[in-house]
């Protein structure tokens, strides 16, 4: 996870489950697609 901050991730209400960085040549901001499911 070179590029995944651990704090995107902190919830206590949420947990995630699956991400993906995507490349993009449009900036140095990369896409971040993530998928949580709810913590009961």
């Amino acid at each position: 996870m070179p590029y995944v901050l651990d704090h995107v991730f902190y919830s206590q209400g949420l947990r995630c489950v699956g991400h993906e960085v995507v490349p993009s040549m449009a900036s140095d901001h990369l896409p971040m697609v993530v998928d949580f499911e709810v913590v009961d």
